[in-house]
């Protein structure tokens, strides 16, 4: 329907207003030179909305198998299986250095990296006490090692002279022999024993500490006490030697800095972190020194990966406070890939990073911070992967029997890791269970975090960058939004602009998909989805007040006659409800609180309305949460349906996870409701999924969305049915069909109910999928197994199992029915046609 010109304007000049306000607020808060530390309330949302669709994008590629990774970056990962070899991470062995030693002489003698990444900080391994007493370079001092030795001699006898002091010394012996034994290690990775081997770069990690203020209130970067530095870190402790080659930390970060000349367009909010904590000063000389700082985002995420960093220290024989760029663990190990050094690195803050490899300039985008946008294309499981202890294992076979000791698949997998080692950027990092080297990303929500430096460096060789779409590209997305739905307004049915208002916003996210899919861009998709959402509410509110008072009498009629939801969907789907109803795939839940009756028996009426209270509101609230529609109170027992009226594929899995939860919510509540009722509820629930005919039922004038059919009536008969298993959660086999992939339930048997000729299989809930517990887990297979035998009349079989299942869990009910069914049987065995099927000869 055309509007009237008058009203024609006033939308247009709305919509222009709107556009306007929008406009102001993405170049202050959105665009890229507006970009600050710290997300506000839209970018932390953007943020969570691009997350989404870098998880989709994913899926998608995995779904089509298009997920590639670069094959020039492997992970080696300390994980469950080097953990068996060596011991748990941080042990002795760990301490002593000794797994690394092997690694390195491995990696340099048969699997040659281009560059040996470490996403481990080797910090020293004298520990506080040692520092507090002083206790250091124990091995250059030969009476306190002779002294040692005596006290070991004398051991056997006696601990007492065993003194702390001693122990302690020996500690710090142990540790520094560990310190030495790596030291020359990595001293041979530069500069081998056996001239035959090459060089192998290693990119050693360490970490610069983020002050608590560092993105909030307004810092003095001149005042040289912010910066902790210290005179030995910078110049040393050489009174003679002022110069800062003598210091114990500067020099090191110097030589791998980035020239200062070479750094441009800082912000003026750059932030200069105070400190650093390095490695040990053992082997400093012998490798590459690049910071692991993963800056999280407001909501703890990681989404970038900072490239360059910057400090300040103070030179106190100069006088001068001085800055160093600093870069990353990742920017390194690329840099030793490409043959390039630092001195080849140029940033434009806010632009690039550009490193010279050759006559060619390899481009890096980043923030206006010097962040790296992570693109998690992948997951663990596509990139190169290669245990840390395995490596040790072909290393060793290798040196002791050469080639001919792999054959056949060993000698295949020997390829597979050699092809991965070889000539690759290798980054070693913490990937056993249970690790605290861990974080939430855009693609995992507990990713170890070697994975979070393998996603930058596999986007940087691999040319796969999100860059934010510029400020030009958003202004005339935005105008074409405006002119599209202000041509709408004025042209179009509301029907007709509701339908443009969803191409629209389905081009949005389209658009974001595809930029984030194939790596080309991304955009505020939440600001423009916002952004069309509210043009379109503005229309949508002017024509309803103007054009739609008829339907808002229509609606005052009906709504005290059904609930919002249902009303909500009858204005959507008018013809969806009707008093002859709409066949529809659902699942029904009946619940019922065990010996009701005594409970009510021995409250009052205010302590029983109380009580149920108590006791429904909980599981209202869990069920409508879950999706759920509660058709009906009766007293105690609570019918609900899943896929009604709101059509819903997997009703029968959001059924069983609300019946776990009831279940788990009772049980937290249950010794409350005990202490102030004097009674402890136990609720039996039984499911069933099935087509159902779904509509108002009832008469003309009255009537209620109900559900009814066979599958309605078999969920009403499982309920009671528990009573026979002594189960509490009991699902018939369409809803297992539907769900097994979700939930974990066991076979209890096969039912005929009351009413029924037909058996059916029926089965006790008992957790979302790979949550049971391995008691349980035991339990089903011993108790299904009984259940075959008992159908195929292995009568002495069957109850061997059911004593196994009892063994494993010694109240369970269902095995001691089936244990006296089958002792029955034994007696009187069934007939000819009796196929396994228990008959139930009661509806209660």
């Amino acid at each position: 329907m055309v509007l009237k010109v008058r009203n024609s304007r006033l939308l247009i000049f709305a919509t222009l207003l709107i556009t306007i306000a929008f406009g102001i607020i993405y170049f202050q808060k959105y665009s890229i030179a507006s970009q600050t530390h710290t997300n506000n309330f839209g970018e932390s949302y953007e943020a969570i909305v691009r997350d989404s669709l870098m998880r989709l994008s994913y899926n998608i590629k995995d779904a089509l198998g298009n997920v590639s990774t670069s094959q020039e970056v492997t992970v080696i990962g300390i994980d469950d299986e080097t953990s068996e070899k060596y011991g748990k991470f941080g042990g002795p062995l760990w301490n002593l250095r000794i797994p690394y030693d092997s690694l390195f002489r491995n990696m340099q003698k048969h699997f040659l990296p281009s560059c040996l990444a470490i996403d481990i900080i080797f910090k020293r391994n004298a520990g506080k006490v040692q520092i507090e007493n002083g206790i250091f370079n124990i091995s250059e001092d030969t009476d306190v090692i002779l002294k040692l030795s005596k006290v070991l001699k004398t051991y056997t006898e006696t601990y007492e002279d065993m003194g702390q002091l001693n122990l302690l010394q020996l500690s710090t012996l142990v540790a520094e022999q560990g310190e030495t034994l790596i030291g020359n290690s990595l001293a041979n990775l530069q500069d081998p024993f056996d001239k035959k081997l090459k060089p192998l770069p290693v990119v050693l990690a360490y970490s610069l500490e983020e002050s608590e203020t560092m993105y909030g209130e307004k810092i003095d970067f001149n005042n040289p006490d912010y910066f902790k530095w210290t005179d030995k870190d910078v110049i040393g402790e050489d009174p003679d030697d002022p110069s800062e080659d003598l210091g114990d930390s500067i020099p090191y970060l110097k030589k791998m800095a980035i020239p200062e000349a070479q750094v441009s367009n800082l912000p003026e909010d750059l932030t200069y972190l105070p400190y650093g904590n390095l490695v040990s000063t053992n082997f400093i000389d012998y490798v590459r020194l690049g910071f692991i700082n993963n800056l999280r985002d407001s909501d703890g995420i990681v989404r970038r990966s900072p490239l360059i960093l910057a400090t300040k220290y103070y030179n106190s024989h100069e006088k001068k406070l001085k800055t160093v760029f600093l870069p990353s663990m990742t920017l390194l190990s690329c840099l030793a890939h490409l043959g390039a050094k630092p001195s080849d690195i140029s940033v434009v803050y806010g632009d690039r990073v550009d490193i010279k490899v050759g006559e060619s300039i390899k481009s890096i985008p980043i923030d206006r911070y010097g962040r790296l946008l992570l693109n998690f294309n992948f997951k663990p499981k596509d990139m190169n992967y290669v245990p840390f202890g395995r490596i040790n294992e072909f290393g060793a076979g290798l040196s002791n029997q050469g080639e001919e000791a792999f054959k056949g698949e060993f000698k295949e997998s020997l390829e597979t890791v050699r092809k991965s080692l070889t000539g690759n950027i290798c980054m070693i990092g913490l990937t056993f269970t249970g690790n605290s080297d861990t974080g939430p990303t855009a693609i995992d929500t507990n990713l170890s975090l070697v994975y979070v430096h393998a996603a930058a460096v596999n986007g940087i060789l691999k040319n796969e960058y999100l860059v934010p779409a510029s400020d030009v590209n958003m202004s005339f997305i935005m105008l074409g939004i405006f002119i599209a739905l202000g041509a709408g307004s004025v042209l179009m049915s509301i029907n007709g602009f509701t339908f443009l208002f969803a191409i629209i916003e389905i081009t949005i996210g389209v658009l974001s998909l595809v930029g984030i899919y194939y790596s080309l861009f991304y955009f505020p998709t939440l600001f423009l989805l916002i952004f069309a959402f509210a043009i379109y509410i503005f229309v949508v509110l002017y024509r309803y007040f103007s054009e739609e008072k008829e339907k808002f009498k229509i609606r005052n009629m009906f709504s005290t006659m059904v609930s919002s939801s249902v009303l909500d969907y009858m204005e959507s789907n008018p013809g969806s409800f009707s008093l002859s109803g709409s066949k529809m795939s659902a699942t029904i839940m009946f619940s019922d609180v065990a010996g009701f009756t005594t409970i009510s028996e021995g409250l009052n009426p205010e302590q029983l309305v109380q009580l149920l209270n108590k006791y429904l509101t909980p599981m209202t609230d869990i069920i409508q949460d879950s999706g759920g529609y509660v058709d009906k109170y009766e007293g105690d027992a609570i019918m609900a349906e899943w896929g009604v009226p709101f059509p819903n594929d997997k009703h029968a899995t959001l059924a069983c996870y609300a019946c776990l939860d009831q279940q788990k919510k009772l049980d937290e509540i249950r010794e409350a409701l005990y202490e102030e009722f004097g009674y402890r509820l136990q609720v039996r629930i039984g499911a069933n999924s099935g087509d159902v005919s779904a509509g108002n039922m009832g008469s003309e004038n009255r009537f209620s969305y109900t559900v009814m059919g066979d599958a309605v009536n078999l969920a009403a008969r499982l309920e009671p049915t528990n009573k026979v298993y002594g189960t509490y959660l009991m699902i018939g086999e369409n809803t297992y069909d539907l769900a097994k992939d979700d939930i974990e339930a066991r076979l209890i048997d096969k039912v005929v109910v009351m009413g029924k000729k037909v058996a059916i299989r029926v089965y006790e809930l008992l957790a979302r999928k790979g949550e049971l517990s391995e008691d349980k887990q035991k339990l089903v297979f011993h108790y299904e197994k009984g259940l075959q035998l008992h159908e195929e009349r292995k009568w002495d079989e069957a109850i061997a199992e059911f004593n196994k299942a009892l063994e494993v869990v010694p109240d369970d009910e269902a095995s001691k029915v089936l244990i006296k069914r089958v002792e029955e049987y034994k007696e009187n065995p069934p007939g000819e046609d009796w196929q396994g099927e228990y008959v139930r000869k009661s509806k209660d």
